[in-house]
């Protein structure tokens, strides 16, 4: 759309009610100079109109009511880490104030600030609002408005009437103070609480949940490290980079404390043109914030976010194309059919094979009931959507009624059609699964088992990067052609696969077969991790080692995957699973046509666009308090549910070492959040995240995923009242302990 710049002048005069002068450059931000009444306004590649009314509006809202003086002096007295938290509150009053004298305004604010969360530019979406911090929903609540839904506890409400009243710049002042204050002391707890949580952990020892092919322990000469280790090294991936974690703690400590050498410099912070008069399209500041002391997050994203909008801006925006080559992605799948017709699988069958027989004694009951209960449950759904009416024709019966009732005609019930589901899910296959495999295997062919008796259809892939599998399917390392060669588009590791374990439309033979060969692995690794004697009892080929943890390449799969799926079964609703009990490795992008790098966006701007939609997913620099790989899973499972309309579920195994436990959830989620969600557990056996990215997701402690198999224990002479609560337990403890299998009931019924 093209700006008639020269009317925005005249409505910033108009709404200033002096002569200002008004400059468009090619800055980053707007600005509003006090002293010189000078209103900068940016020259931005993609500007809507509404965009620069609110540019407009705000800046002559400072420009009317905030003193600069009392704002720089405020930040002086109380430190940068203040300055978020004061601009927030007093971007609240300029704002109503503005709008309070001219209305029309607001409609252009609050469709500006929507697009900006819409597009990320608060650093989270619209989905991940209610983990923000007190402070941060309050300036999504006040900048967006009521629709987003942002949620605040009763305590926290107080907040909302007490900034919505004030009129002054001094009041302003003061609740930022309050507000500040306050988060420091729930952080303070925070650090307290993790102090504690780290002093249980060194009293309880080593964590045994830690699993590496390396170790001294288990037999060197079972694992060739060059082979399956090196490629990963290579591409900056794998398992090991989970050991590098406390490197990278360092680095980004190093780089903090690096760039706090210009925190002196107070003439950065009483330029006006820089402070914009506390703008928030427009304030700046190149110092580094406190990580020590509370953060206003949405602040400082928000602003970052903007700069990179200019054209000239020395924020580095770095645009990447999702790659949508389906048959890059078809290439990468070792179908069932090929890993059943492995002649080395003979004796890992024959030992599933018994398996696959307890493992129906122990489930068959279970799965039977709960397909009953899933039947039942979708039959008084289709009743409650039921509708009667009338035909029009007669009913014979009833014709003696006419003279007291006209109800004398035939009724039909008319039942809509229920919406059919399908379920694809991706399986981790990483080394740090092995201690939890044989558990997942079981939750694993419960909910295919259910699957395929209701008829629902169903894949399921395993994700890897085992070197061994990998040369076979594309041949040597260098000889590999990489997915995409396409300069900025996103590239598969070179080891990456996946293994097509399971598909709806397999024979019964393929279907038993597989479900033998899955446990016996499941097994084998799971006995080979507790050092069990039964591990030696049979062998699994190298094909089908653990490796690393591919989820990205995995999630990026899944958009042509899981389209071609539902296009194929004529599915309305694709409910796509992710199960893992770790952070991906680094995902790639074709830097030139000889250069593959990691996306990494610790400082800069990613913008991720899908070509076929055009819809485009931005990673705004954190300034490190997200690791790089974080923040691309959410996206790419984002642009995931965009792109095929599917349900994106997650299933995400917790160690049972409470602080590695903590460590393991996302860093956006707080500490005192993290604590709770762990009790919630322990107690439950399984939490639901819904600030990860996914649509929902399920934080389950390992040792809670062995099922029940209903059998009833009572002592002997127990009465009829114990064996009655005995017989109600094994049968609920039968239902939820197929937690993956309960929740997706949930789901599609």
């Amino acid at each position: 759309m093209t700006i008639n710049i020269q009317s925005k002048e005249v409505l910033a005069k108009l709404l200033a009610t002096e002569n200002l002068t008004v400059v468009h450059q090619n800055v980053s931000t707007a600005s509003f100079h006090t002293k010189d009444r000078v209103l900068t306004l940016p020259m931005w590649d993609d500007m809507k109109n509404f965009t620069y009314d609110h540019l407009v509006g705000h800046e002559v809202g400072h420009a009317l009511h905030t003193d600069s003086e009392m704002w720089v002096s405020a930040i002086e007295k109380h430190g940068k880490n203040f300055k978020g938290f004061y601009n927030i509150v007093e971007d609240a009053r300029i704002e109503k104030l503005v709008q309070r004298t001219y209305p029309g305004l607001k409609r252009s604010f609050t469709q500006s600030y929507k697009k900006m969360l819409a597009d990320g530019f608060f650093g989270r979406d619209e989905q991940e609002i209610d983990t923000f911090e007190l402070i941060d929903r309050i300036n999504v609540y006040f900048k967006c408005g009521m629709s987003t839904g942002t949620k605040f506890a009763d305590d926290e409400k107080k907040w909302l009437d007490v900034i919505s009243k004030i009129e002054t710049q001094e009041d302003a002042e003061k609740v930022a103070l309050e507000l500040f204050e306050l988060a420091k002391e729930k952080k303070e707890k925070e650090q307290q609480a993790q102090q504690e949580s780290e002093e249980e952990m060194e009293e309880d020892g080593e964590n045994d949940d830690n699993f590496s092919f390396g170790d001294s322990d288990m037999d060197h000469d079972d694992y060739d490290n060059d082979e399956d280790g090196d490629d990963s090294a290579e591409d900056g991936s794998g398992e090991g980079e989970e050991q590098d974690s406390d490197q990278e703690e360092d680095s980004l400590e190093e780089l903090k404390s690096s760039g706090e050498q210009g925190e002196d410099d107070a003439e950065e912070i009483e330029t006006p043109t820089k402070q914009a008069s506390n703008s928030r399209v427009g304030a700046t500041s190149p110092d580094p914030l406190d990580p020590s002391l509370p953060i206003a997050e949405t602040d400082s994203t928000l602003e970052d976010n903007i700069k990179t909008l200019s054209p000239d801006s020395d924020h580095e925006v770095i645009n990447i194309t999702l790659d949508m080559n389906s048959k890059a992605y078809e290439d990468r799948i070792f179908d069932f059919k090929k890993i059943l017709a492995i002649d080395t699988l003979v004796p890992t069958l024959d030992a599933g094979s018994k398996m696959y027989k307890d493992f129906q004694v122990n489930n068959k009951k279970a799965i039977n009931y709960m397909v009953k209960e899933f039947e039942m449950k979708k039959k008084a759904s289709e009743y409650k959507r039921a509708t009667v009416s009338k035909t029009g024709v007669l009913d014979t019966l009833k014709m003696n009624n006419y003279k007291f009732s006209d109800d004398i005609f035939k009724k039909m019930t008319i039942i809509p059609d229920g919406k059919n589901h399908g379920l694809v899910m991706f399986l981790d296959w990483s080394g740090s699964m092995a201690y939890n495999l044989g558990n997942t295997v079981d939750q694993l062919l419960n909910l295919v088992s259910f699957c395929r008796q209701v008829q629902i259809p169903f894949q399921v892939y395993a994700f890897n990067d085992n070197s061994t599998l990998a040369n076979d399917m594309f041949g040597t390392w260098d000889k590999r052609v990489k997915s995409s060669t396409k300069v900025g588009h996103t590239v598969l590791n070179k080891d990456f696969h996946l293994l097509k374990f399971f598909d709806n439309k397999m024979s019964r033979t393929e279907f038993q077969k597989m479900c033998a060969f899955t446990l016996a692995i499941g097994k084998y690794w799971e006995n080979r991790y507790r050092r069990d004697s039964k591990y030696g009892e049979y062998w699994v080929p190298r094909k089908f080692w653990l490796g690393g943890t591919p989820l990205n390449d995995a999630i990026l799969s899944a958009h042509t995957i899981v389209q071609k799926f539902q296009k194929e079964n004529r599915i309305d609703i694709v409910n796509t699973v992710f199960l893992t009990d770790g952070a991906s490795n680094h995902s790639n992008y074709n830097r030139s046509d000889n250069t593959t790098s990691s996306i990494s966006p610790y400082s800069d701007t990613w913008i991720f666009t899908n070509p076929i939609t055009k819809k485009q997913f931005r990673i705004a620099s954190a300034k490190g308090s997200w690791s790089c790989v974080e923040k691309v899973t959410p996206m790419f499972l984002k642009s995931l549910a965009d792109y095929t309309g599917t349900n994106v579920i997650g299933f995400h195994i917790l160690p049972k070492n409470k602080r590695t436990a903590l460590n393991e959830m996302s860093s956006n989620i707080s500490q005192g959040i993290k604590e709770t969600m762990w009790n919630n557990v322990i107690q439950d056996g399984f939490v639901v995240n819904t600030s990860s990215g996914y649509t929902k997701q399920f934080l389950i402690q390992g040792s809670k995923l062995a099922t029940s198999n209903g059998a009833i224990v009572v002592d002997d002479g127990a009465t009829k009242g114990k064996i009655r609560q005995a017989f109600k337990k094994a049968t609920t403890g039968s239902r939820t302990s197929r937690v993956m299998l309960s929740q997706f009931i949930e789901l599609v019924a």
